[in-house]
């Protein structure tokens, strides 16, 4: 039910999962407390099947990234822009709301550009240390820019930056609190992921490295989400190599694995080092290379400065680093110990909340 004194609150969440998950875990929070919300998504594949439990309004106006450099699909991509800002200003001048939430990504510029015009107030939030170009576009007039990493405010050229935290799927939260207990055969367990595409040179590193014999002796079980590649691959591998292993293509339930994992080779996209943080999980990062502004080398070096992980980059993950950092964690598991301890203390477990108080305190 929507109080009386509850506020009319936009939230654009538009694109990956990186910015619709918090968005959604934002908005969920601000519908709890009487408001009325609408989330503003961008006409992507895989944004309805994200927000498919959510309970409220929702509308969809269809948008694109920018595009480096120029020629006629970054022409395309500017009239995209222009029409999805147009359309998206008489959907907002008609609906009218109180303030707006934008999680970055290029599906802010136009639910922004539309406050602006119609003189609305604005939150910005930025998931990685280093911004995206929209919100650094964007930042000057927010009211305020909510940081899930407080190094990156020294980015911006905003009136006033806020560290809130990165806010968490509900059920990410629930399972790092009963975090399920170790098999019986107690088997360290390392989980292998690259994200949601999964990562073919991380992949074929981690199988030659594990080839080295000295790994027979060892007691140890891998998880490894390989994204689109083959599994019978992977899983003639690891039975020609006596290595206990489960082999995915993806996963829906990320929580489950991290949940029971020792240890996490994975990417460091925001999203990941935060869930890494939430579940006190210690890892090694290996940043995607390609990584607009070079953004997830800098959030796995905010985690190393911490002592939460340890970091190397693709150019100079080799065979023989690998034989010995898993050889190493295995056969020295309370190693990683204090990694896990300092990766908890990273993670702010009210960051939903922080973020809605923000939402709900700037509206005029």
């Amino acid at each position: 039910m929507v109080k009386k004194n509850s506020l009319k609150i936009a939230v654009a969440c538009g694109g990956t999962g990186g910015h619709i998950f918090p968005g959604l875990a934002t908005a969920n929070i601000l519908k709890s407390r009487g408001h009325h919300v609408t989330l503003w998504l961008a006409g992507k594949d895989g944004e309805r099947k994200a927000v498919e439990h959510w309970n409220g309004d929702l509308i969809s106006i269809e948008s694109e990234g920018f595009q480096y450099g120029f020629s006629f699909k970054s022409f395309k991509t500017i009239l995209k822009i222009v029409v999805a800002t147009i359309k998206t200003f008489l959907e907002m001048k008609n609906r009218s709301p109180d303030v707006l939430l934008a999680m970055g990504s290029y599906a802010s510029i136009a639910p922004v550009l539309s406050c602006q015009l119609l003189k609305k107030p604005y939150i910005l939030h930025e998931a990685n240390v280093v911004p995206g170009r929209a919100v650094s576009f964007l930042s000057s007039k927010a009211e305020c820019v909510a940081l899930s990493f407080k190094e990156t405010e020294k980015y911006l050229n905003a009136k006033k930056c806020e560290h809130t935290g990165m806010p968490l799927r509900n059920v990410l939260y629930e399972k790092s609190k009963n975090q399920s207990h170790k098999e019986k055969d107690n088997k360290f367990t390392i989980l292998i992921t690259g994200g949601s595409r999964g990562a073919t040179s991380i992949n074929q590193k981690i199988i030659d490295a594990l080839k080295n014999n000295k790994f027979k002796s060892l007691d140890f079980k891998i998880i490894h989400i390989i994204g689109n590649h083959s599994i019978d691959k992977y899983n003639d591998f690891y039975n020609q190599h006596n290595i206990h292993a489960e082999v995915y293509k993806f996963v829906h339930n990320i929580e489950d694995y991290f949940s029971t994992a020792d240890f996490v080779i994975s990417r460091s996209g925001a999203s990941t080092c935060f869930e890494l943080c939430i579940f006190g999980k210690p890892s090694l990062l290996i940043p995607y290379p390609f990584a607009v502004r070079d953004h997830q080398l800098k959030n796995a070096m905010v985690l190393h400065k911490y002592g939460a992980a340890d970091v190397i980059s693709e150019k100079n993950l080799s065979k023989i680093f690998l034989e010995n950092y898993l050889i190493d964690i295995i056969s020295h598991p309370k190693k990683v110990t204090n990694k896990s301890d300092n990766a908890k203390k990273l993670y702010q477990k009210n960051a939903a909340n922080e973020l809605a108080d923000l939402v709900e305190k700037y509206v005029k």
